[in-house]
């Protein structure tokens, strides 16, 4: 069934088309809408322009890269809920420490298998929801 119900809406911050384009299409098929920017300062202001599900950013991006981007939305308090997931151009222990130190919720390497990317997305996002029920009452 549909994994999400609330907007419906995601942002997928990449440059390399190789991963962006069956990424895409990937979610589309899932009925989900995909915002694309190809550059970190236009995610972010598309973050604070739109309300996203989750955040798909490489790390490697133009003007604001994927950690500082993410750095930027875990220090924000409007923001910080919004699961992050970083995506690096190879496996690479020192990136993958340094996802976590920023805050990243999930991090993959390119080849990204892409269902167990939605498996890890909806895993995040249903723990968000029991915390955000916990705290609500």
């Amino acid at each position: 069934g549909r994994f999400m119900e609330i907007n419906n809406k995601i942002l997928i911050a990449a440059d390399n088309e190789e991963f962006y384009t069956p990424c895409i299409s990937y979610f589309e098929g899932l009925g989900i809408t995909v915002i694309h920017e190809d550059d970190g300062l236009a995610a972010l202001n598309a973050v604070k322009a739109d309300t996203f599900e989750f955040i798909i950013a490489e790390i490697d991006l133009a003007y604001l890269n994927g950690t500082h981007l993410c750095k930027i939305i875990k220090s924000d308090s409007r923001f910080r809920h919004i699961p992050v997931i970083l995506v690096m151009e190879k496996e690479d222990s020192r990136q993958m420490l340094n996802t976590r130190r920023v805050g990243a919720d999930y991090s993959a390497a390119i080849p990204v298998d892409l269902d167990v990317l939605k498996d890890n997305v909806i895993n995040l996002l249903y723990n968000q929801r029991e915390k955000g029920a916990a705290n609500a009452t």
